[in-house]
């Protein structure tokens, strides 16, 4: 098991890798298929499912990584997750219901349009369904089960895609769309059960587990919320003050912008279970090296990420969706700049998820979203969706901020101003090494990013930014020692 390590943040970079490019290979699938105003209801229909998220798992999903990643009693096991999907399964139901019924007024306020009230039934359907697959799911990630937990993904988002694409490619409509979503993820729960089932016992609740797992992560909520309004409540506000074709302008380009947070997804699904096995048994030097280490990966990724997103935004647009929604390639570089800060916030804020402070969390996500939605309040309707993305940038940059600055005060994890700068001056000579030969086919894209690659690698070792012997150390720090952790 010398490898394990290694090979779970491979096979999760494979995983994160599928999820991107699903999503990208599912937008001019959209685009080229729905008008601008269809492919803005569809992104409002997946805001609305991950604003409803929150409500309907209650964050129980972080009790079962928190209070049984460590668990190897079969029987406790069976106990928490049972309530846990218990609980779940009881929530989405009476939200699923409650917006079935009310599903007429709730479309009007939503969509801004007449007679779409179909369109919120199938979602509130698909509500149920997506809640319990994200909480089997995430059984794999609490228990370091990688290679089930990357299987069960990839299956999921290929299947959303081909069917998806088959849905449209008969002129199915964004209805077709929503129930190839329903199918594909009612058979990918079926297979859940039927393998979690040889792991766990399905067992009536423990009303004392539940309201132990409930303390921990009912907390959690206004974080999550916060989250969504921070991320996606900028939809909404788009919608309402520009229509729903700006939403749909909108998305796309921050569809590609927020691959900078991808990059961070593969470190992120291992992070909390592996820092939590770490403190519980009072490995505090292995894991202040190990956050270190995590962190200087990411910003070595991605800054030239970010450099390249820039100079790509408007040809990748005009490839990937229709000349209208490519307008907003503008968007992008802003955008990424904000993912990127976002993507620091996350790291920071998992750190004081370990030390138990959700209060602390969710007031930062809290003040964030509140700064968000009077950012855009006020520059939606001055600039438009130029708006969005200065306030997403800059809220980003105030909530990084803060979880930085209160984190360094249970873990003096500092971001190295040396190493960040290497990094930028290596993306910038690397951008102007692409602008000059300012590729234009799929192809040639592709070529360039693989020179642009090979140029910031070499200039980052000319620049020394990683030393021979923090390579060294972490080569035998990831392979070695971490290793112990999963032992």
């Amino acid at each position: 098991m010398s490898n394990k390590y290694i090979n779970d943040i491979l096979l999760s970079g494979i995983t994160q890798l599928v999820v991107a490019m699903s999503g990208l290979i599912l937008l001019p699938i959209l685009t080229k298929n729905l008008d601008s105003e269809s492919f803005g209801i569809w992104s409002l229909i997946t805001v609305t499912l991950s604003f409803l998220m929150p409500l309907v798992l209650l964050q129980l999903e972080y009790s079962m990584t928190r209070f049984l990643s460590s668990e190897s009693d079969r029987h406790k096991v069976s106990e928490g997750f049972s309530s846990i999907v218990f609980t779940v399964l009881l929530t989405a139901s009476a939200i699923s219901l409650l917006i079935f019924c009310l599903a007429e007024p709730l479309s009007r306020v939503i969509f801004g349009i007449e007679n779409a009230e179909s369109i919120l039934k199938f979602t509130s359907i698909l509500l149920i369904i997506s809640s319990l697959d994200l909480i089997f799911i995430r059984y794999f990630i609490s228990f370091r089960q990688l290679f089930k937990y990357s299987c069960f993904i990839i299956f999921q988002k290929i299947g959303e895609v081909l069917l998806i694409w088959i849905a449209l490619f008969f002129d199915c409509g964004l209805i077709g769309a929503i129930i190839s979503l329903i199918s594909i993820r009612t058979l990918l729960f079926l297979l859940l059960c039927v393998i979690i089932s040889k792991e766990v016992t399905i067992i009536p609740p423990k009303l004392s587990l539940i309201k132990n797992y409930l303390s921990f992560s009912l907390p959690l909520i206004p974080f999550t919320l916060s989250w969504w309004i921070v991320n996606l409540g900028d939809r909404y506000m788009i919608g309402y003050f520009l229509g729903s074709d700006q939403v749909g302008i909108y998305s796309a380009s921050y569809t590609l912008g927020y691959l900078i947070y991808f990059i961070y997804s593969p470190i992120s699904s291992i992070f909390l279970p592996t820092i939590t096995q770490l403190y519980d048994r009072n490995q505090k030097d292995k894991l202040i090296v190990y956050l270190k280490c995590i962190l200087k990966i990411y910003l070595f990724l991605a800054i030239p990420s970010l450099f390249g997103l820039t100079v790509f935004a408007k040809p990748i647009l005009l490839i990937l969706t229709t000349n209208e929604i490519s307008e907003g390639y503008l968007l992008v570089p802003i955008i990424a700049i904000g993912s990127l800060l976002f993507s620091i916030g996350i790291f920071f804020s998992d750190i004081l998820i370990l030390f138990k402070k959700t209060k602390i969390t969710s007031y930062i996500f809290g003040t964030a979203a509140i700064i968000n939605l009077i950012l855009n309040f006020i520059l939606i309707p001055m600039i438009g969706i130029l708006g969005a993305a200065i306030a997403t940038v800059l809220t980003f940059f105030i909530l990084s901020s803060f979880f930085v600055l209160i984190s360094y005060k249970y873990l003096a994890i500092k971001i190295e101003k040396s190493f960040v700068l290497k990094a930028a001056i290596s993306s910038f000579i690397m951008s102007l090494f692409l602008i000059m030969i300012n590729p234009t086919t799929l192809i040639d894209i592709i070529i360039s990013i693989s020179m642009g690659i090979i140029v910031y690698f070499c200039l980052f070792i000319m620049l020394k930014g990683f030393t021979y012997e923090e390579l060294l150390y972490l080569k035998n720090f990831l392979i070695k020692n971490e290793s112990d952790s999963y032992s």
